[in-house]
């Protein structure tokens, strides 16, 4: 939910808390039938399911991995120590 609040998309929370309960509910009835076929299409198609689970794995490693989310922390607090740096705040270096 996080994750679609960053990136500006609706999260099933948000619809029901808008459309109603009733809503979601039929639209989830409405796309389990279209998850099934799609199941059935990469059962049935080994080679695109493993072009889309490669796909998945790089979108996962460059989006969730614990390596780059520190590492977008410490550029954060790089980039927040040197804007404040310059306004009287005490300097410190990241690595220290």
């Amino acid at each position: 939910m996080l994750e679609s609040v960053e990136v500006g998309k609706r999260s099933v929370a948000d619809y029901e808390a808008t459309a109603g309960r009733e809503t979601v509910e039929r639209l989830k009835e409405l796309a389990e039938p279209l998850c099934a076929g799609k199941l059935l299409f990469l059962l049935r198609n080994p080679k695109e399911g493993a072009q889309l689970a490669r796909a998945g794995r790089e979108i996962v490693g460059e989006r969730f991995l614990l390596t780059r989310l520190i590492s977008d922390e410490l550029e954060l607090y790089a980039d927040l120590i040197e804007t404040t740096a310059g306004h009287g705040a005490r300097s410190y270096e990241v690595g220290r």
